[in-house]
């Protein structure tokens, strides 16, 4: 994707994204994070509570939770 210098790219936080190295000058770079407060974040949650459950060594509890947290957002590579 080719953006001219100025504009602004908006995607999922899933979405796998990186940026082009400079070779001078400087690169400023805004983050903004949007909830919405009304959707829970299911996925975010589900996934968490199977890392949690991996680490206390419940195999079947963390299957489970990471599985539900994939069938919520499936192309999400933070999940994986």
């Amino acid at each position: 994707l080719h953006q001219e210098q100025g504009h602004v790219t908006c995607h999922p936080g899933g979405i796998l994204h990186a940026g082009h190295g400079i070779s001078s000058g400087e690169r400023w770079i805004l983050v903004l994070f949007v909830l919405d407060e009304s959707r829970p974040q299911l996925a975010r949650r589900s996934h968490a509570l199977g890392l949690d459950a991996q680490r206390a060594n419940d195999g079947a509890t963390a299957k489970s939770h990471l599985e539900a947290s994939l069938s919520v957002v499936p192309d999400n590579h933070m999940i994986y």
